[in-house]
């Protein structure tokens, strides 16, 4: 039986710990990115967005954590002034349980315009130019087998916010910033630790190319 992930196949084990049986063999395989940059690593054309922002993909539901990645904004923005923080655009299609965020998204018209949702199908020749030109990318989902998003984030180059948890740590190795699940103070401080200011940005992302 294999599994896209170590943490995915130690999950499979234990369930079948829990109930008597022994897990039949198998290995973790990884999961290859399904987008990259151009070969000649050149941008796609201009920036898709008419402001800086941070990225978010992931289909809208529950487990994702938009609600956190929302109040964390408005905590920024709170902070440091609307100026200073980029915007926060999300793209992915509703799905399962997104009612807590797309009431207080509506409630509060996506924190005056500094929260976006493009829930529409967004094809993968623009969604690479969202990596692209992306200042970072963020990820506080709750579980993942994997985490496809935060491994194509390293491999745009952007350097990805993310939740440490599950397979979470295997798609972001060492070069991804992780924070404690859940926690909007812990989102928050590694986001203004190490993707707010230019130069440190500029530093980690160095490192991820």
């Amino acid at each position: 039986v294999p599994a896209i992930s170590e943490s995915s196949r130690s999950d499979f084990e234990r369930y079948a710990n829990d109930r008597g049986n022994t897990a039949p063999a198998g290995r973790a395989t990884g999961l290859p990115c399904g987008l990259s940059p151009q070969k000649d690593d050149r941008p796609r054309d201009e920036s898709p967005w008419p402001r800086p922002y941070a990225l978010f993909v992931g289909t809208v539901e529950s487990r994702k954590n938009h609600v956190l990645a929302l109040r964390t904004w408005r905590t920024l923005i709170d902070r440091h002034g609307s100026d200073d923080v980029p915007d926060l655009v999300c793209i992915g299609r509703l799905g399962w349980n997104s009612g807590d965020f797309l009431r207080e998204y509506m409630a509060t018209k996506g924190l005056g315009g500094k929260v976006h949702l493009l829930s529409w199908s967004v094809g993968d020749d623009d969604l690479a130019r969202f990596y692209e030109h992306a200042e970072f990318t963020v990820y506080p989902s709750n579980y993942e087998g994997w985490g496809l998003p935060v491994s194509e984030s390293l491999a745009f180059g952007k350097v990805p916010v993310v939740a440490r948890n599950s397979s979470l740590p295997e798609a972001g190795g060492s070069l991804a910033v992780y924070f404690d699940t859940g926690n909007l103070e812990s989102f928050a401080e590694a986001i203004e630790s190490n993707v707010l200011d230019r130069e440190r940005r500029w530093e980690l992302a160095e490192r991820i190319r």
